[in-house]
């Protein structure tokens, strides 16, 4: 799927995980070349303990331009 988006649409969504780095690794691949707008975006779990709500610099240094974040059970409503 990630390939099919490089290619024909303006953008691709990523769930996060350990092989994240990899995904988007393979988008920059297929994308290679190119210049049109492309925006990667990650899809993560709320971290209630980071000031962010996760590493966003980590996530800058692979290419990723946004987050959707979605949040576990039990809900931290003050920091959501």
């Amino acid at each position: 799927m990630r390939r099919i988006a490089a290619r024909i649409a303006d953008g691709v969504n990523i769930r996060s995980g350990p092989h994240l780095a990899d995904l988007v690794d393979v988008v920059a691949l297929e994308r290679q070349g190119r210049d049109d707008p492309f925006e990667v975006s990650v899809f993560d779990r709320l971290d209630p303990t980071h000031p962010l709500g996760g590493d966003v610099e980590h996530l800058g240094r692979l290419g990723v331009a946004a987050r959707t974040l979605f949040v576990s059970p039990p809900y931290p409503l003050d920091v959501v």
